[in-house]
Formats: C-alpha cells, structure tokens, sequence
C-alpha cells in the first residue's frame, strides 16, 4: 500500500516490494483531537525513497519521511521510521541493523552463528541516528520557542517551530526536495544550451514561502538578483529575516501580495502547520475552512513588466509552487512569458483542476513553450539524464504519477526556438 497524503513516494530502479508491504507518507497532528486531529494532514514534507535495488519484504512497514539506502534489505514485518543506509539489512519493530551486504550481494559473517535471515539476539551496538535526534529536537523546540535557525548548504533559514512541514524537514534533512531540484533544472538547461548569463540575471520566485529557493538561486547558482512573491504574512516575516540572515536583502525585492490573473485582493487560505500549504481560495477549493482565510493583495507578473518593476528579457528563470494556482499566476502573465523564459512549477494535476486552473495553464503556454521535463525523474550525476518531452504530453504526467504512487512532480517548461 502506498499513501502519498503527506509526500512522494519513489520507487528507483531494481527496487521491489513484497506482498503486504505498506509506504506511509500520511500522519496527523497528535496535539488535536477529534475531527480537527483527522483534518490535520500535511500535505508534503514526508517524501520516501527506495533506492536502486533495495527489497521491501513482505508486511514491512516504512514510515516516512525516510529514505531506505541502494540494495538495503527491509525483513519481513519491520517498522522503518529513519533512514536505512545502502546495503544494510533491518528488522525488527522499531528495525534495527541486523547485517550488512558485501559489495558483491555477500553477507560478511557475524559472530554468534545466528540461523540465516534471523534478527541477531544480541544484536550489536548501534550508532544514534543523527536525524533522528534532530526530528526529536525540532519536535520539543516549539516549547521553548517560536522559531529556530536550520544550517543547511545552500544557506542558514529561520524557521517557525509550529511548522511541521517545512520547518520541520528543513531543519531535520539540512535542506529541501525544491533545492535540489533547482541544481537539477540548472543542469537540464546547460545541456539545452540555455544562454542567458545568471550572473546578469534575475531569479523570480513566485509563492517565495520563507526564501529556500530564492537563497539556494542565489547562494549556491550564481544568480545576480531574485523578485520574491509571497502572500502570507508570516512567511514574508521569514523571508526577510532569511535575507538578511544570508547578507541577500540588498539583492532581493519582495512583493507581499499573490501572484494571481487579476490585480486587486484574493481570499488566501492559511495552514496552520504547513507554511508551504497557503492556497489562494478558488474554484472547487473555495471556502475551505473559513475561519483561516484572510484577503490579501494580488499582483500579476504582467503588471509588475507593465510598471517597470519586472524586466521579463532578465528574467533567467520562473520559479512557482502555489498549490495548484499556477494556472492563473501564468493566466496574469501571458505578456511576460512571450520572451521564452524557462519555467519551473509544481504540477499537481488535481489541485489544479479544483482550482480551475488546469485548463489556463495549458493555453498560457501553448505557442511560446514546445517542450518540458519532469525533474523528479531528472538522474543526477557526471552527465545528467533526463527526457524532453512534448508540450501536448503535459496531461499525460498524470498517469506518470499514479504509476508512481505520487500526487505531484515539478516540471520545466522549455520554450521552443522561435520564442
């Protein structure tokens, strides 16, 4: 069984799973009770990953997030709630390190003559998970208070402690799926023979949260400046003291408004534990718990060209994560995007058609962008591996996703030579 409520399961090559087994995203906030306990459902943050060759047997249990290592073994009916390294073998509930494979498949011996495929009864001394102890801390620190710094990488973030999505996975993975997958995009469009000099050019973040994307652009990637475009009142707080924190609030202008299709207010609809689960109030999703919603100003990218403070030909990049508006955001920009700019945005096929915006988006870009690339399925190394694929395949991600236990992928749009 693969449940997806709180992340995205990924199954790499050679990786198999047993009859029974269950992959579990999906949890609920343990501090609230009734009908609130059972609506308190993150909607990302809990990613799993089986590595390349890895065997999940049969009525094992993976708890995410957690990654299990290339060619690891999980025994019958363990319960995995950290990382297991590659070429280890687990079990038990909670799993423990129970052996190690050689690098030829062969399993080295071990002292006590237990019976093949048995957990050892005086099992070695395990080494504390460093994760594990980070979550353990995250968890306790929202007691003392109300936000804490994640030293990652790419940069140092403030994060709010009551954040159980983005706060949290910031602080106990030392970084974020989204910055990583920015490094991926950056390496589809050398290989596309992408021209624009980033030292010269602008990162536009769009849905900006608390800067991870804007910092890792311009820390790690050698961008010039970012335009940050964040509605939500306390991640705009976030934002500009992780600006800050970094030496960047000289680099970057920010713009506390959604980006939307129409200039005025729109109805924004807050996440109490997930500072990445905000959603502009549309569509099917209209009116959704009405006590959370507060009106914000709305800009369209078209507007910001329009009065001088967006020049689209600097624009090296568009970068969006607004939970299924993206349709509408790319509807108020349908001038900006003429000049072929690449484009990266979270494609989750059923927040966009409740929001509406399935169908706006695939009008926004149909002439001026001819191909895209699912960066989740992007293979990293010296030569990066990926597959471009037609415009008018877009709708069919979807299928993708389903064979792949998941809701949602980013994507890069390519623009075709003409644009």
């Amino acid at each position: 069984m693969f449940n997806t409520s709180s992340g995205t399961i990924l199954v790499e090559e050679d990786a198999f799973i047993a009859h029974s087994a269950a992959l579990l995203t999906g949890t609920h906030d343990v501090d609230r009770q009734g009908l609130d306990r059972l609506e308190g459902v993150p909607t990302k943050g809990r990613d799993i990953r089986v590595g390349r060759g890895a065997w999940i047997a049969t009525g094992a249990i993976i708890i995410g997030p957690c990654t299990i290592g290339e060619n690891a073994v999980v025994a019958a009916g363990a319960v995995v709630t950290k990382d297991v390294a590659p070429a280890t073998m687990v079990a038990g509930n909670p799993a423990i390190v129970i052996g190690t494979l050689g690098p030829n498949g062969e399993r080295p011996e071990r002292s006590g003559g237990r019976a093949r495929g048995l957990p050892d009864p005086d099992p070695e001394p395990v080494e504390p998970d460093p994760r594990t102890a980070r979550v353990e801390f995250f968890d306790r620190a929202n007691e003392l208070t109300s936000a804490m710094v994640a030293d990652t990488q790419w940069g140092a973030f403030l994060v709010d402690t009551s954040d159980r999505t983005v706060g949290r996975s910031l602080f106990t993975n030392r970084g974020r799926n989204e910055m990583r997958d920015l490094g991926s995009a950056l390496s589809v469009l050398e290989r596309e023979g992408f021209t624009v000099p980033l030292e010269r050019s602008t990162f536009l973040d769009v849905g900006a949260n608390i800067g991870t994307s804007t910092i890792t652009a311009l820390t790690s990637h050698g961008f010039a400046r970012a335009i940050a475009v964040e509605p939500a009142e306390r991640n705009q707080r976030l934002l500009r003291a992780n600006l800050a924190l970094n030496g960047l609030e000289g680099c970057v202008v920010v713009h506390a408004a959604a980006a939307s299709d129409a200039e005025g207010e729109v109805h924004l609809a807050l996440s109490d534990l997930n500072s990445g689960g905000h959603e502009v109030a549309s569509g099917r999703r209209q009116g959704e718990r009405p006590e959370e919603i507060v009106t914000v100003a709305a800009v369209t990218l078209d507007g910001l060209a329009a009065r001088g403070e967006l020049d689209p030909t600097e624009v090296g990049l568009l970068w969006m994560d607004v939970q299924g508006y993206e349709g509408h955001v790319l509807a108020g920009a349908r001038d900006v995007i003429t000049v072929g700019m690449p484009i990266v945005l979270e494609f989750h096929p059923t927040m966009l058609r409740d929001t509406g915006g399935m169908q706006l988006l695939e009008e926004a870009v149909a002439g001026t962008y001819a191909t895209f690339v699912d960066l989740r399925r992007v293979a990293r190394g010296p030569r990066v591996e990926y597959r471009a694929r037609p415009i008018e395949e877009l709708a069919a991600i979807e299928t993708d996703l389903v064979q792949d236990g998941k809701e949602y992928t980013d994507i890069l749009l390519l623009a075709g030579a003409e644009a």
